[in-house]
């Protein structure tokens, strides 16, 4: 009976077996997965930003707010139903559209590489 004797920085671990394990990490299945689910994350949150900053800037403007606020009481549809409010509604649908137009000139979802570190934590590292 032969007995393997194993050295290395890995504690036991043999290096050709380690090697096999993360080439099976790195093989099309993994890569594969985590590029499609960082896609579907990218694809929902610009999603929700267009929808939401579209409704946002077109429902406060529409005949369907009249309608909207029907259904709250007396004071409260007063309230949002003043210009300054619908206002601050429409920025704020704007404020969604431009952190699209955002994203897709400075992607952080898109990069794997640590893309959405501000500079300062950057300019730490090194």
């Amino acid at each position: 009976m032969t007995r393997k004797t194993y050295s290395g920085e890995l504690g036991g671990i043999p290096n050709s077996s380690f090697g096999s394990v993360r080439q099976d990490r790195t093989s099309f299945g993994y890569d594969h997965w985590v590029k499609l689910s960082r896609f579907l994350l990218i694809v929902l949150y610009l999603g929700y930003l267009v929808n939401a900053g579209l409704m946002l800037i077109i429902l406060p403007w529409s005949t369907i707010w009249g309608l909207l606020l029907s259904r709250f009481p007396l004071v409260v549809a007063g309230l949002l139903d003043s210009p300054w409010l619908r206002g601050l509604l429409a920025a704020f649908g704007v404020l969604h559209l431009m952190l699209v137009v955002w994203e897709l000139f400075n992607p952080s979802l898109m990069s794997s590489d640590g893309a959405a570190q501000t500079s300062s934590q950057k300019d730490a590292q090194s």
